[in-house]
This record gives structure tokens, C-alpha cells and sequence, in this order.
């Protein structure tokens, strides 16, 4: 069945205020239909970038429904010194923001860049060789929904996003390798978006080789979250006939499709993988791997499926109604999700559960939560509508952004 949503439009002017509505099929949106919370939050513009880019080329992007202004995208990553962390952040409203912990001053650590024309539906850190001339050769990848990359180099100065490439299709997930430690390494990754579309990127000649397919595998849908594992956990390298990064990721996206890669192919996820049991047919919207290698997704309806240590499918009951657009595996028996209406469920042996009263201060999250993602298990982020950043810190949900 669709989901449809009447979204409504408020413009102020002095006390005057004009609504105008319009009709919009969500079924095969990445964020789903928004919830009622759609609280606005003003967003300070620190610092600018210049992002007059070139037009698509192939087939037109199908730009996402709508979204409340907040944040949809999400990457942390330490510093090889582990003492700074730099959290990314993409929003609804065409914004870029960097928060720099534990410097926790938001004068100082937080900043905007809000010259992009669509939501950015994937940012990530990435190792480009030659992005400052020496190394560690550090930078931002910001993805928007129409399909285009910038990246900036990670400096201090308020250095702007270029365009790096263009997909040609509407793009909806980014996942990029960040090595560190290693002389000459470079990022690689993907980006998953409509009718199957996957997108090979590969930083390894200093400019992004960017390779875009539709995998029939996928069998047209929409492709809504992406995970994989560091190449260097991995024994496959780079296949320079296509450029496309082996080893293992998985995607997942509408009418339960779970694509997974091993080496240089996709495969669909079906009813072997269930052991014979029905696969999915929710969307799911968020996927993430463990340290053990079990695999989760999250979607529609409070939806999780999980594979085990076994690399068995099977579903999972979460006793949750609402949607879940995002997930962090520690192990098969460790992961945190979250979704609408603030929920934000943890799973221990014993099952999965709403989040503890205790774990939360004074307040807590009530707006749709849209990402989560998680260096250690006692350092987790989650971003969400109307700007929301909050830090699982091993005992307390802190909010640092609203």
C-alpha cells in the first residue's frame, strides 16, 4: 500500500499567514513521511562556499519529497590521535555542518556552509593523496540529493566545496573508507540511490573515479541505506578495470530489498538467505554491520531484520509501532536504533527495548531521529529534525545542538 501525506506550508509575514498544500507519495522516500513534530530550528550561517555546479548529465535526478529542516546525514570520525572528533553533518534545509569534540564551544567548533541548492543526503571524511600537498591528506565529502559530490580539504581556513562529480541519478546514502595511518592511502566507497543505482567512487589517482551502474539485482528499488567494511579489513584491493572498491557492503531500500556485494558483484538477499522463510517487504532505510560481522536493517513499522554470526536472515520483534531510519551494530547482540517520534531502541540479550528514562537528562528527543552512527560503544551520535544532535557518552544521552 502507498503512504500518502497531505504537507502543508506556512509562510509568516508581520500576522499574516498563508498555508498551501500539496498531495505527495512517501513509499519510496529515503527519510519516509515526515512526522507531525516539524518543528523548525534557525540555522547560523558560519562560514560560505562557492557551489555553482555543473548541470547532471544522463538521466534527470528525482529530487526526495520534503523534509522539516534538521539534519539527515551523519559521519564521525576520530583523529588518529584519538583526542578529537570531527562529527559531519547534512541537513534537509541544504546545509553542510562541522562540530569539532571535545572543543565544545559552539563559537568555535560548530560552523555551516549554506550555499548548496538540495538536501545533503550523505557527508563523510575521506584521505584524498595531494588534497594539501602532505599527510596525513584529510577532506569533507558532502553528497547531495541530486547526485553531485563536493569535498573541501580539512583545514582550519573556511576553504570551499568544489565539485568533485555527478552521478546522473537521485542519490539517497554514502559510505566512504577513511584509512588512517597508512602513507598514500586513499578513500573509496559507494553511494546507493533510485532504481538501483549504485555509484563506485575511488579516490585512490587523487580525483574521484566515479562509476555508476543500476544493478538489476536490485530489481528497480529504491536503495535508502548503505553499509560496508574498510577495505583494509579486507584482503580484496581496487579493480582497476572498473574502479569499482571490492570487498563486502550491503544496501537496503524499498519493498525490503537487501543487496549485498562480496568482491566485485552484487547479489540479491532472498529466501535462501531466510532460510527458507519470507525476506522482508517494509522498506528499510538504515543498515549497519557489527564488529562480528552480523548484519542489521531497520524500516517501516518498527521493522528490524538481522543476520546472524550464522549468516542467517531472520526478522526481529522490536514491540515498536513507528518507522526506524537508522541503526548502529556493535555486536549481534549490541546495537542502538532510532526513528519517529524520538524513539530510540537498544538491544541487549535479553531483546530489544525503548531507552531508559535513566539514560536521559533533563529532557530527551522528540522529533523524528533520521541517523545514528557509532566510533566505540560508548561514543554514538544521532542527528534528527529540527537540527538535533545528541552524544551517547557510555552512561547519558547529552543533546549538544537543538
Amino acid at each position: 500500500m502507498r503512504s500518502w501525506l497531505y504537507l502543508g506550508v506556512l509562510a509568516l509575514g508581520g500576522c499574516d499567514a498563508l498555508w498551501s498544500w500539496r498531495l505527495v507519495d512517501c513509499s519510496g522516500s529515503r527519510q519516509g513521511c515526515p512526522g507531525a513534530d516539524m518543528s523548525i530550528a534557525e540555522s547560523t550561517d558560519l562560514a560560505g562556499a562557492d557551489l555553482a555546479g555543473a548541470d547532471l548529465a544522463g538521466s534527470p535526478a528525482q529530487p526526495d519529497m520534503a523534509l522539516p529542516p534538521g539534519f539527515i546525514s551523519l559521519a564521525n570520525r576520530y583523529y588518529y590521535n584519538f583526542i578529537t572528533n570531527n562529527v559531519l553533518l547534512g541537513s534537509s534545509d541544504n546545509k553542510f555542518a562541522l562540530y569539532t569534540y571535545p572543543n565544545t564551544s559552539i563559537n568555535t567548533s560548530y560552523s555551516v556552509t549554506n550555499l548548496f541548492t538540495t538536501p545533503i543526503y550523505g557527508v563523510a571524511e575521506i584521505r584524498v593523496p595531494g588534497m594539501l600537498g602532505g599527510q596525513p591528506d584529510r577532506g569533507f565529502l558532502a553528497m547531495t540529493g541530486d547526485g553531485r559530490l563536493f569535498s573541501r580539504p580539512d583545514t582550519t581556513m573556511a576553504t570551499a566545496f568544489t565539485q568533485a562529480g555527478a552521478a546522473g541519478k537521485s542519490l539517497n546514502a554514502l559510505w566512504m573508507s577513511t584509512p588512517d595511518g597508512t602513507p598514500n592511502a586513499a578513500s573509496y566507497g559507494w553511494a546507493v540511490g533510485q532504481a538501483g543505482t549504485v555509484v563506485a567512487i575511488n579516490y585512490s589517482n587523487g580525483n574521484p573515479t566515479i562509476v555508476t551502474k543500476q544493478e538489476a539485482v536490485a530489481n528497480g528499488a529504491n536503495l535508502l541505506g548503505l553499509d560496508a567494511i574498510d577495505m583494509m579489513m579486507v584482503t580484496t584491493g581496487i579493480d582497476m578495470g572498473t574502479g569499482a572498491p571490492m570487498g563486502q557492503a550491503w544496501a537496503v531500500g524499498t519493498g525490503g530489498v537487501i543487496i549485498e556485494k562480496v568482491g566485485t558483484a552484487w547479489r540479491l538477499v532472498g529466501m535462501t538467505d531466510f532460510a527458507g522463510a519470507t525476506p522482508p517487504t517494509r522498506t528499510l532505510y538504515g543498515v549497519s554491520r557489527g564488529s562480528d560481522g552480523s548484519v542489521f536493517a531497520v524500516g517501516d513499522s518498527g521493522s528490524v531484520v538481522r543476520r546472524g554470526l550464522d549468516t542467517i536472515w531472520s526478522g526481529m520483534a522490536t514491540g515498536a509501532s513507528v518507522t526506524l531510519y537508522g541503526i548502529a551494530v556493535n555486536n549481534v547482540n549490541d546495537a542502538i536504533a532510532v526513528g519517529a517520534s524520538g524513539t530510540i531502541l537498544r538491544l541487549s540479550g535479553s531483546g530489544w527495548a525503548p531507552e531508559s528514562a535513566a539514560a536521559f537528562g533533563a529532557e530527551r528527543p522528540m522529533g523524528t531521529l533520521r541517523a545514528i552512527k557509532c566510533y566505540f560503544s560508548t561514543e554514538c551520535w544521532v542527528v534528527g529534525d529540527g537540527g538535533a544532535l545528541w552524544r551517547w557518552n557510555g552512561s547519558m544521552w547529552q543533546k549538544y545542538l537543538n
